[in-house]
């Protein structure tokens, strides 16, 4: 692997999440993609199985609330105007890596995406999570 890039792992499948997995990881400083998607396990269980105080820098990813199809979720939120149904469990497991990535030491990078999909607006979201870290 290129050496002053930044690599991280992204799986979708719940099966994959075992010691071996995460001892890779580690041995390439390569960081996990804690994801929010229909066949995982929530980001809490996976920050478990992997402390983010262990990665090398954060990476989240909140696509789909677990159990939802992406078309479900489009049928219901498009035109993605607006928040159409809060994740609490989502947005814990934001607020939680965002603390970690600026209170604990050493401080490291956190790259968070969220979807539309996810509460039927992603800018909304982000700024609510973003509100309720600085009024913490």
């Amino acid at each position: 692997m290129s050496r002053g890039w930044r690599y991280a792992v992204e799986i979708r499948n719940r099966n994959w999440l075992h010691p071996e997995y995460f001892a890779m990881l580690r041995q390439h400083g390569v960081a996990h993609v804690y994801n929010h998607w229909t066949r995982m396990p929530p980001i809490t269980e996976q920050l478990e199985l992997l402390p983010a105080r262990e990665c090398p820098f954060i990476v989240g990813r909140w696509l789909l609330s677990p159990g939802r199809s992406l078309e479900w979720a489009r049928e219901q939120f498009e035109p993605f105007h607006q928040l159409r149904e809060i994740d609490p469990a989502a947005r814990e497991a934001m607020t939680e890596l965002i603390r970690g990535a600026i209170e604990e030491e050493p401080r490291r990078p956190a790259y968070l995406y969220v979807g539309n999909e996810l509460e039927g607006n992603a800018l909304h979201t982000i700024a609510d999570i973003l509100e309720s870290v600085a009024l913490a």
